[in-house]
């Protein structure tokens, strides 16, 4: 029979060693657990036993590394610790929606609610190069330097400038006629 032991560690910047096959090491600094391989050509390499950790400020995270905090569960997207838990250094995949004014860190498939203009954002990367925010539902966004063509209010004045310029008003209707309008305050004076 095999003995099997316990080693420890508290230290982050300390990967495991090889360790004896079955034997189990534990990092509390890191919060990671991992057994010594007994297949004959990686006999004592240690393997990782669980795949999300929950978040320690004494602890080192590698990229996709997955950690707990505050109940949400956050993937690594830079190297990052020891230290405190940094938003910028994680993205959320908890499968919850994120709300904000501007664009969050994101994985392929968060929901974004872009919470001033009501759109919601699907992170999508097609496989050519790097993710991007596509539109998932809501209202189109819109360009405050173009006039929508349904209908607009202008803030400033427009300036028609070729060879011929021209001013179309199509009249569709069976009754009444077209007309431009000219205003003072809001009232029509001519």
């Amino acid at each position: 029979m095999t003995t099997v032991r316990h080693l420890g560690t508290a230290n982050p910047a300390t990967p495991f060693s090889t360790i004896e096959r079955r034997s189990i090491a534990v990092n509390t600094a890191n919060r990671q657990i991992a057994v010594g391989d007994e297949n004959a050509g990686t006999a004592g390499v240690p393997l990782s036993l669980i795949a999300v950790r929950y978040f320690d400020v004494r602890g080192i995270y590698a990229i996709n590394d997955l950690v707990v905090n505050n109940g949400g569960l956050f993937r690594a997207v830079t190297a990052t610790g020891p230290g405190a838990f940094t938003t910028a250094h994680w993205v959320d995949v908890s499968g919850t929606v994120m709300v904000a004014d501007s664009p969050p860190a994101a994985a392929q498939g968060s929901l974004w609610w872009e919470s001033d203009t009501g759109i919601l954002w699907l992170y999508y990367n097609d496989g050519t190069g790097a993710g991007q925010w596509v539109q998932a539902g809501g209202a189109a966004p819109t360009d405050p330097n173009k006039v929508s063509k349904t209908g607009d209010t202008m803030s400033g004045d427009l300036t028609v400038t070729r060879d011929t310029p021209r001013l179309v008003v199509n009249h569709t209707g069976a009754s009444g006629s077209p007309g431009i309008n000219g205003q003072v305050n809001g009232v029509t004076k001519w």
